[in-house]
C-alpha cells in the first residue's frame, strides 16, 4: 500500500503543511458480490487458496504477483479479480479548487501502473458526493455498479462516528 501526500509551497520551500492525501492498496474484487475486499480480507483469501496447494505447488507461486495468483489459482480465478483500490482521497478546505485532488489521483495511477504493474483501479464513492464524482469522471473513472446496501462512517461529536446508509 502507499500513502501519497500533497504539501503546500510556503515560499521558503519547506512544504510542511499537508494540503491533501490519498491512500492506495491492492485488494480483491469479489466478482459474485461485487464487493471490494479489504487488504486483510484479500490477504486471508489468497493465503487460504495457496495453503490448499501441495508443497511443490506452493513453491511454484512463491514470487508471484497478486494478479498472477488470481489468474492461476483455481480457488481464485473465477471468483476474484486483483485490483488497486484508491481510498480516502481528501483535500483540505483551504486548498480545494487548485487541482490537488486530480494531481493525487494521477499520482495513484502512476504508482499502480509503473511500480505495481497493475491495470485496474477501483474506488468507492458515495452517491451524494457530487464533487468527488465529478472529479473521478473528469479523470476517466466510470461507474461499474451501485451498491445500494453500502454504508459509510462520518465523524460525530465527542470523537465517535455515525454510520450513514
Amino acid at each position: 500500500s502507499s500513502l501519497i501526500l500533497a504539501r503546500s509551497e510556503d515560499g521558503a520551500g519547506a512544504g510542511d503543511d499537508i494540503e491533501g492525501l490519498v491512500g492506495v492498496e491492492v485488494g480483491l474484487l469479489d466478482l459474485t458480490s461485487k464487493d471490494i475486499l479489504s487488504y486483510k480480507e484479500s490477504e486471508k483469501v489468497i493465503t487460504n487458496a495457496v495453503a490448499s496447494l501441495g508443497p511443490k505447488q506452493r513453491r511454484q507461486f512463491k514470487d508471484s504477483s497478486i494478479e498472477e495468483l488470481v489468474a492461476e489459482l483455481p480457488d481464485l480465478n473465477d471468483n476474484y479479480e486483483a485490483v488497486a483500490v484508491l481510498a480516502n482521497l481528501c483535500v483540505s478546505q483551504s486548498a480545494r479548487g487548485k487541482g490537488i485532488g486530480g494531481n493525487l489521483c494521477e499520482a495513484v495511477k502512476t504508482v499502480v501502473r509503473d511500480q505495481w504493474s497493475m491495470h485496474k483501479i477501483m474506488l468507492k464513492v458515495e452517491a451524494d458526493n457530487t464533487s468527488a464524482r465529478k472529479l473521478y469522471g473528469k479523470l476517466g473513472f466510470v461507474e461499474d455498479w451501485t451498491n445500494e446496501g453500502s454504508t459509510a462512517l462520518r465523524p460525530a461529536e465527542g470523537g465517535s462516528f455515525d454510520e450513514i446508509t
